[in-house]
Formats: C-alpha cells, structure tokens, sequence
C-alpha cells in the first residue's frame, strides 16, 4: 500500500488487510497479509499460521465474506503510529477438505468491531495488532 503517513492511509491499510482476512483462509496465500503484518503482531502471526496449518491439511474457508460498515481513525504519534476502528459484518462460512466435504460449520452472520494499530515504519504500512470483538446485532 502505498498510502502516505495520515489517518486516511492508516483507515485504507486497515481496511485492505482485513478484506484479506477471508481471502487469507480461502487460499492458504499469507503473502499480501505478511507484507502488512508488523513482526510483533500476534493477531496477524495467529492468523498466519492458521491459514497455513488448514492449507496443509488440505482444507479451506469457503464462504465469511467481509462487508465494512464503518472506519475511523485518529493519530497517536504524528506520522508514525495510527489508532484506527473499523465495523464490519462477516458472511457464515464452512471449512472444507481436499474432497469438498464440510469439516466445520460457521453458519451465523457477525458484526465485528476491530480496533487496530497501525504503524508507519522505514516508509511502510505495517499492523502491529489487531483485536476483533463481536458486536451486537445492528
């Protein structure tokens, strides 16, 4: 991402990365997602590694589509460090194996609220965490 330092570019890296989220558990792909993640996230490096643990077992998400509802954000330390929310709706969604068949059922839709860190280091975009709540029903 090639947004400059500021709040708008931290709510646009936020937002970028989690539409990764199910893509990143569809595929087993974590090169997009490890290019924004800081090496200190644990949100990210869990993510990461489930991803990857399902994709060597075969399995997949098919379904758990994001739909972002709202983004805000507000700087912490000018040009550097970003504190952004983001409200999003995820889709139900399965896993499956290697041959199709249902390994795990995630069948309600969520409100998710998100509060991110973002930062802004050596020229880059990177999130340094991330914390999902579900949120009430709208």
């Amino acid at each position: 991402m090639d947004e400059p330092p500021s709040v708008e570019g931290a709510v646009a890296v936020s937002e970028y990365f989690l539409l990764l989220y199910p893509y990143l558990y569809a595929t087993g792909d974590v090169t997009d997602w490890s290019l924004l993640s800081h090496s200190e996230c644990t949100f990210c490096a869990n993510a990461e590694t489930n991803a990857e643990s399902m994709s060597v077992l075969g399995q997949r998400s098919e379904g758990g589509a994001f739909t972002l509802i709202e983004s805000s954000g507000s700087e912490v330390t000018p040009g550097a460090w970003y504190a952004v929310k983001v409200d999003l709706v995820q889709e139900p969604s399965v896993s499956v194996n290697a041959t199709g068949s249902v390994v795990e059922e995630f069948p309600e839709t969520k409100r998710v609220h998100v509060d991110l860190a973002v930062v802004w280091e050596g020229g880059e975009w990177a999130v340094r965490e991330a914390t999902p709540t579900e949120a009430p029903a709208a």
